[in-house]
């Protein structure tokens, strides 16, 4: 368990860093390839877009996620919840909030 939370914090640091180097050097990158604010903006967004599907998929697919991890689930969530618990997953990233 030590190892998985070791590793889900170090994705999320890692990940939150690599978002803030975006941005610090975006200006340079813009410059030294010749982009656009548009392919920037979507070249950000589709990042964006991308790590909110894997948060959907991995947050409502547990069967298809690591068997430690689907096992912690099956027995963390009543089964009686677990469809309650994806439909507002997917229904919050649908409309982009709670």
């Amino acid at each position: 368990m030590r190892l998985a939370v070791a590793g889900v914090l170090g994705i999320g640091v890692a990940y939150g860093f690599a978002r803030y180097g975006f941005g610090l050097f975006l200006p340079r990158l813009r410059e030294e390839f010749g982009l656009s604010l548009t392919l920037v903006g979507a070249i950000g967004s589709a990042a964006y877009a991308g790590y909110l599907a894997a948060l959907v998929l991995a947050g409502t697919a547990s069967g298809w996620a690591w068997a430690p991890y689907s096992d912690a689930v099956d027995r963390t969530l009543p089964a009686a919840r677990r469809a309650g618990a994806a439909e507002r997953a997917r229904r919050s990233a649908l409309t982009g909030g709670g």
